[in-house]
């Protein structure tokens, strides 16, 4: 049986959003990539060339102050926005959680209706990603700090040492 997401949270620097967020649009990860190719290779190879963009989106049934707050680009806030999920499988519960950084590059509030739930949503542009599952990190990026630690391997720390970072 696979994993089913039964719920899930939004935490927006520790203030939870139980009951009005109503969707959530996850990171997507993905290697830029440049083709190469060169005499003796019988196809075109991708070459890493680091990471697109990190962003994700969510739906929250409010207009609410504290959302505002985090509309800016500003990469060095040191508060988080956290999703939480509950997955089951064969009746365990296993956790997922997804720390993000970053700010709110826009905020939509749509078409307001008379009795009509009004709706907020919300474009995150992302500096820092962490996946966990069940306390096992899955995929820590972080990319102000250069690290891509997929799985326990470091992807970049070959890369930050011979620049002088490491």
């Amino acid at each position: 049986m696979p994993k089913v997401l039964q719920n899930m949270n939004l935490y927006i620097a520790g203030k939870g959003y139980a009951g009005r967020v109503s969707e959530v649009t996850l990171p997507k990860l993905t290697i830029k990539t440049e083709e190469y190719s060169a005499g003796g290779l019988d196809a075109p190879l991708s070459i890493d060339m680091g990471m697109e963009k990190l962003e994700c989106s969510f739906t929250v049934h409010e207009c609410n102050k504290n959302i505002f707050d985090w509309f800016s680009l500003d990469y060095t806030k040191k508060e988080n926005f956290i999703i939480r999920g509950a997955m089951e499988q064969g009746g365990k519960v296993h956790t997922v959680e997804l720390v993000l950084a970053g700010g709110f590059k826009e905020l939509d509030m749509g078409i307001w209706k008379a009795g009509d739930k009004g709706a907020m949503k919300i474009q995150a542009a992302l500096s820092y990603y962490k996946l966990t599952m069940d306390k096992e990190i899955l995929a820590e990026i972080d990319v102000i700090n250069m690290k891509r630690v997929i799985n326990g391997v470091d992807k970049l720390q070959g890369i930050r040492k011979a620049i002088g970072l490491a």
